[in-house]
């Protein structure tokens, strides 16, 4: 009984995460909530993105820390590929660790680059 009621949990848990991405925007928002990361969370995962970007990174998670906030985690490129309008995409997972929290939370996200305006964003 305990393990279908961990298991309906993950699923509602995965269910909700995919909610949660599919509203997003091409903004990080979705990381923002009670225990969400800080701006300055968001600026070092940003500087990683860029490195993952220029060095053309794959498969290889970037690790990061914030003393100020408690939070960590890694960002790390899965694959490179082309979407079905030609874009360049790349499949992205995200960990998040809290010094407030005992879950770690992944998230897997699509980025592509937006060739109009230089810009890589959620999908």
């Amino acid at each position: 009984m305990i393990y279908k009621r961990k298991k309906s949990l993950n699923f509602l848990f995965f269910i909700t995460i995919i909610f949660v991405f599919s509203i997003s925007s091409s903004n990080a928002q979705f990381f923002v909530g009670t225990d969400a990361f800080k701006q300055s969370d968001l600026d070092i995962m940003h500087k990683n993105w860029e490195r993952l970007v220029e060095e053309d990174i794959v498969n290889k998670p970037i690790i990061w820390s914030n003393p100020e906030t408690g939070h960590s985690g890694s960002q790390e490129v899965l694959k490179n590929y082309n979407d079905e309008d030609g874009l360049r995409c790349k499949t992205v997972k995200y960990v998040k660790k809290s010094k407030h929290i005992k879950n770690v939370f992944t998230y897997l996200m699509e980025k592509c680059l937006d060739e109009s305006d230089g810009v890589w964003k959620f999908k």
